[in-house]
């Protein structure tokens, strides 16, 4: 029997786990499985592009992500990889192919992240902070749109 490995994510391996779901979601966004490296990077604030290049760069050498050209997609080991991250820990049984990436991915200097995660805008899906932003931001745009409804009513109204 095999034991299980459970610890909380690095920061390597959170900035690594960001870049994949980001790519995976891409992926099912346009239904292919695979993505435009440059468009996505398009996507990427210029001050982050290098981070971001690096970043995708290691996915490729630890066989996260697969290159073809200029295309991008999950490998069957990325796909596995992501799904990991989305419980904010690693938990895998010891010895197996992940546990070899996530070994790798904390020795990939790559994958240091160039500031602070709540600094880093490339990272929509913030593993840590990003649930709680998005409800919290939820409300407070849901509130601004009522009252921008309800003075754009009283301008119709008294105009």
């Amino acid at each position: 029997m095999t034991s299980r490995s459970t610890r909380p994510l690095t920061t390597r391996e959170t900035f690594a786990g960001v870049l994949a779901q980001l790519v995976q979601q891409r992926c099912a966004a346009v239904r292919g499985g695979r993505i435009s490296r440059t468009g996505l990077q398009a996507e990427v604030p210029v001050q982050e592009r290098p981070a971001f290049r690096r970043g995708i760069d290691a996915l490729i050498d630890n066989g996260v992500l697969m290159q073809s050209g200029q295309e991008l997609s999950l490998t069957p080991t990325g796909t596995a990889f992501a799904r990991q991250i989305q419980a904010n820990e690693r938990t895998t049984p010891d010895g197996t192919e992940l546990d070899a990436l996530f070994a790798a991915l904390q020795n990939d200097d790559r994958l240091d992240p160039h500031r602070p995660f709540e600094d880093i805008r490339t990272l929509p899906a913030r593993l840590e902070n990003f649930q709680a932003e998005h409800r919290s931001t939820f409300w407070r745009n849901a509130l601004l749109a009522l009252v921008a409804m309800i003075v754009v009513v009283a301008v119709v109204r008294l105009g």
